[in-house]
């Protein structure tokens, strides 16, 4: 079975992640955990849709926008002027969303530390709620090596420093187990 462009770009980016797993101790990411819309049986590997796809890294949601409030994104279309498979560090923190002001100063550091973040959402009230760094290639699969080898190990000393309850590392036993459950769906 030949898979089709976006189930390829999941596939693709699933199996760079489990090898560079394998190779660095303490590497975790987090694949789709739920089969909503059936799109775990159609390859998508990971949170999101025919538009985009999240990889998340650390543990801590956006309670409004039910995503990761750290992640990786890569546009599976062409948005915002933006070319096809543009990809980037999202961050998320929408105003009284759930430990809103606990996260706050933790977002803040990551964009200053990693500069370059443009506001990609605001809420109805005008308030910054989503911010974006984009990589100068859509090649998603250098920009992926980018974020874990160059982005990755920063906002990793951030977290660490910040010992943050609301927005911390993943826990092992937990991703290990939806990455085995992606691994036996996987077509080879």
């Amino acid at each position: 079975m030949s898979l089709g462009r976006i189930e390829r770009i999941h596939d693709e980016l699933f199996q760079f992640l489990e090898n560079y797993m394998g190779k660095h101790n303490g590497f975790n990411f987090m694949p789709r955990q739920t089969n909503h819309y059936g799109r775990l049986d159609r390859g998508y590997w990971f949170p999101g849709n025919d538009k985009y796809l999240l990889i998340g890294f650390y543990s801590g949601h956006d309670s409004f926008n039910k995503t990761s409030n750290i992640c990786f994104q890569a546009h599976l279309t062409a948005q915002s002027g933006r070319p096809l498979n543009t990809c980037s560090i999202q961050l998320s923190n929408t105003p009284n969303s759930e430990a809103y002001a606990s996260k706050k100063p933790v977002i803040e550091n990551i964009m200053k530390k990693l500069g370059g973040f443009e506001v990609s959402c605001i809420n109805k009230y005008g308030l910054e709620r989503r911010w974006n760094r984009y990589y100068s290639t859509n090649n998603y699969l250098q920009c992926i090596e980018e974020f874990v080898s160059k982005d990755k190990p920063v906002i990793d000393y951030i977290i660490e420093q910040a010992n943050n309850p609301h927005l911390g590392f993943l826990e092992e036993v937990q991703t290990k187990q939806k990455i085995s459950s992606i691994i036996s769906r996987r077509v080879l």
